[in-house]
């Protein structure tokens, strides 16, 4: 993979496969004056520039707007985190989430729209008192929207029993997630006005919110996308 160091935020850098179609995988610290840290791997553009050498024109998001979406499901397994231990606040904190950014443009800056999709939390938005319960294609969330942003509206949605302490992994300590409905989430958004349906996909991550004091391990296992748009008529599986 080819290394690309970025300048518009510090702790920046990112490994891609040139042009070809695969994951992008990196690391920033949100705050370099905290223990607070953010590894992701992506598919699309890679992470918050825009820039020529940071985009995949043959990657499935490459050039689709919101309402040409029909299929985009995600798989994910990682082992269940060591727990906190600090009390009182700031709590040490953690997520696993998708997110997935918009834009105005096929490859431009995608800080038009963005949307969370939380799959594990222990008091990282403080739950299980976390928002209002929607129920989409018979599963019930929690959500909050925050119209305005930096990176503009923003959804925040988490899955069910996604509260540290309302899920249990499998016997080998791992989470496995299956066919997460990250399109129908995308259509239940548009069909509330949260977003345009004009507005394009840049990219969308796994990514790992961390704000911990001492030094502990978040990994993951496998990470799979089943994706189709409009028109098509063949999956892709990235």
């Amino acid at each position: 993979l080819n290394a690309h160091t970025w300048t518009s935020a510090d702790n920046i850098k990112v490994w891609r496969d040139g042009d070809k179609l695969s994951w992008s995988v990196g690391w920033n610290y949100a705050d370099k004056y905290t223990t607070k840290g953010s590894p992701w791997a992506s598919i699309g553009s890679g992470e918050y520039t825009g820039s020529s050498d940071n985009w995949a024109t043959n990657s499935p998001l490459y050039n689709v707007k919101l309402k040409d979406v029909d299929i985009i499901k995600g798989d994910w397994t990682f082992p269940k985190p060591e727990p906190g231990t600090l009390a009182g606040y700031p709590f040490e904190q953690y997520h696993y989430y998708y997110q997935i950014y918009m834009s105005t443009s096929p490859s431009g800056y995608p800080h038009t729209g963005d949307i969370a999709i939380v799959l594990f939390d222990n008091w990282y938005y403080q739950q299980p008192d976390f928002g209002s319960p929607v129920t989409i294609n018979g599963l019930t969330y929690k959500y909050k929207f925050i119209p305005q942003t930096g990176h503009g509206p923003f959804l925040q949605i988490c899955l069910p029993n996604s509260h540290v302490n309302a899920r249990q992994p499998d016997a080998d300590g791992k989470f496995r997630f299956t066919n997460v409905d990250i399109d129908g989430i995308i259509k239940w958004a548009m069909s509330q006005g949260m977003f345009s349906p004009e507005l394009y996909l840049t990219h969308i991550s796994n990514a790992i919110e961390v704000q911990m004091t001492a030094t502990k391990t978040f990994y993951s296992d496998d990470m799979k996308y089943t994706i189709k748009h409009k028109g098509q008529t063949t999956e892709t599986i990235i």
